[in-house]
């Protein structure tokens, strides 16, 4: 089996694979708070991001009034997609990792706070974008891994937690 490289993007019935050489030919600026200036081959684009949840892969962007809702599978999703292993029951970790390389913004909360389920927990700047990173079940802060301004990698241990 061949490895996926690519990201998946999903809009209604239309599928588009992504990776850095496609991604590389578009020009995006930003213009304002979750506003972007697009141009690829040649097309001048605006457009908004409405809503973005980086932990369940979805984003919804406004482009000339009409909303897209978008889901992104990244190329290890795919696998389990391919392997039929994405309705698995899966085991909960007390790990919360990066999902995206990204700059630590600001950490919300501290070691022994009980936080509760979607509760922000994280603020992670990536991809041009703030992004909230939530607590994904109540649980107490065991311990924090890193600091606010430091650079992480995806995967990288964030906050550990402990029921």
């Amino acid at each position: 089996m061949q490895p996926f490289s690519d990201f998946l993007l999903q809009c209604n019935s239309h599928q588009m694979e992504l990776n850095a050489d496609h991604l590389a030919q578009y020009n995006i600026e930003p213009i304002g708070e979750n506003q972007y200036h697009i141009i690829y081959k040649n097309h001048s684009f605006k457009v908004r991001i409405e809503h973005f949840d980086i932990q369940q892969g979805t984003v919804t962007v406004i482009l000339k009034k009409k909303a897209y809702h978008v889901a992104i599978t990244d190329p290890i999703g795919r696998l389990i997609q391919s392997m039929g292993l994405q309705n698995t029951a899966a085991k909960k970790s007390n790990f919360i990792v990066s999902p995206m390389p990204g700059l630590v913004l600001k950490i919300l909360v501290s070691e022994g706070q009980q936080v509760e389920k979607g509760e922000p927990i994280l603020l992670l700047e990536a991809m041009k974008m703030e992004n909230i990173i939530k607590a994904p079940y109540t649980a107490v802060i065991k311990s924090i891994k890193v600091t606010e301004k430091e650079k992480v990698e995806k995967s990288k241990i964030l906050i550990q937690l402990e029921d």
